[in-house]
């Protein structure tokens, strides 16, 4: 199970926009996956495969060594696309 952690800055209204795209993103495939979303006080408590924020949030994890997506456009679907296809792709999922 491929869990994911959505992160902004209160935990709602960007984040709920990221969580819909996984959503949508994953919709249709094979891969059984976790999202949630949080605010960027409480992120670091979970320790998810994948965090997944906006670009312009100071949210760090380098930390605890989990991979981060970035995004430029939180309503880019393309986007967020790209990069969770290379960052399954570099899992071998």
């Amino acid at each position: 199970m491929l869990n994911i952690v959505v992160v902004c800055s209160l935990g709602l209204g960007s984040s709920f926009i990221i969580e819909s795209n996984v959503r949508m993103y994953f919709k249709d495939s094979n891969i059984k996956y976790n999202v949630l979303r949080c605010d960027i006080t409480t992120a670091e408590f979970y320790e998810p495969d994948i965090y997944i924020c906006s670009e312009d949030i100071n949210f760090n994890v380098d930390k605890k060594n989990i991979e981060k997506i970035e995004l430029e456009d939180l309503l880019d679907k393309e986007e967020l696309s790209d990069k969770l296809t290379s960052y399954l792709k570099s899992r071998g999922i």
